[in-house]
């Protein structure tokens, strides 16, 4: 495990890059750079030029320059995988320095579902923090869709270190019959840029709660699948709207917050959020997961967030059987932006 200083002379010391990968993953990475992140470096990966050439991304890297000459994979697999393998070194120069890696990407067609898992197994032999945040197909594109975008989602387990998974259905249920089928594509990809957003702002920013990169990597790293719930609040009753949407965030299988044995909160607010609030946001999900549980968390505040409140909750969903089960963390002298910052313990 290493450990870095998260700021040198006010600016972030993290290198955190996010590749986009294919169409869905290029979807996600452009409406971030619209978003504009800063801190955050974006990649386009892709097997089809023509959607590379409409990317918003400052960075973009064509896969399979001899094999699939960028008109794409087809849907195929081992197309994918081969393109990749292609531009492997390019990859490998594009990651090196890089601290934390997040891979977005669409599971169940050909770049995404093939090339991730490339990405994610160089990252991981680059001894690089990744985690891979996909999304799975809508039941009625079928079967066979659907079982392919499985066998991605295993490819990718092997060698990320946190994967995050939901399902289309799920996810798009939360949605109104009122928005067009672009707005709801615009909000389905704002969930997973708000994620990255609020995963990486705790590293490079200040906060009221800070968090540094070893406490992060306890609750992620491992290879496990973890569950993503997001809440947001607003008004005088924030808190208690924010924490009860994150509980019953469609795409979370009802009861799974019990199961939760390693748990990271991220609490985004205004100007005017103060730490009380962000206490009783960690105290009201701390009620809610496992007795034997091990939280981490963050707070900190944008301007876009006045008078509103953001959690975002990402957990192990493997069961604690008994504290045995549970292994603490070996103890790291804190860096200069951690501080001072509480990390709280559930006894």
């Amino acid at each position: 495990m290493f450990k870095i200083d998260n700021k040198i002379n006010g600016k972030s010391a993290l290198n955190i890059k996010v590749f986009g990968v294919g169409g869905a993953g290029g979807n996600i990475v452009n409406l971030a750079v619209k978003d504009s992140f800063p801190g955050i470096e974006f990649i386009s990966v892709n097997t089809d030029s023509q959607a590379l050439k409409a990317s918003l991304a400052p960075i973009k890297i064509e896969l399979g320059t001899y094999t699939t000459k960028g008109e794409g994979t087809g849907g195929n697999l081992d197309a994918a995988r081969r393109a990749c393998e292609e531009q492997r070194e390019e990859i490998v120069q594009m990651l090196k320095g890089t601290h934390l890696v997040f891979i977005v990407a669409g599971m169940g067609g050909g770049t995404g579902t093939g090339a991730s898992p490339v990405i994610s197994e160089i990252a991981h032999g680059l001894g690089i923090m990744t985690i891979a945040i996909v999304a799975l197909p809508f039941s009625f594109e079928g079967k066979r869709k659907k079982m392919k975008a499985l066998r991605g989602k295993e490819d990718l387990k092997r060698t990320a270190d946190a994967l995050i998974a939901i399902e289309n259905d799920k996810l798009f249920t939360g949605f109104t019959g009122t928005l067009s089928l672009t707005e709801s594509f615009e909000k389905a990809n704002r969930v997973f840029a708000e994620l990255i957003e609020s995963l990486s702002s705790h590293l490079i920013n200040p906060g009221i709660v800070n968090m540094d990169m070893a406490a992060f990597r306890k609750v992620i790293e491992g290879g496990r699948e973890v569950i993503l719930a997001i809440g947001e609040g607003e008004g005088a009753n924030r808190v208690l709207s924010a924490v009860d949407s994150a509980v019953n965030s469609p795409w979370v299988e009802k009861n799974s917050f019990k199961k939760l044995k390693r748990v990271l909160i991220s609490v985004m607010g205004g100007e005017d959020l103060n730490f009380r609030e962000a206490s009783q946001v960690v105290e009201m999900i701390n009620h809610r997961v496992n007795s034997e549980a091990y939280i981490t968390f963050g707070a900190f505040s944008l301007p876009k967030y006045n008078n509103k409140l953001k959690v975002i909750v990402v957990g192990d969903t493997t069961m604690v059987e008994s504290i045995q089960d549970f292994k603490e963390p070996s103890m790291v002298s804190p860096t200069k932006k951690s501080e001072g910052g509480p990390f709280l313990w559930k006894e």
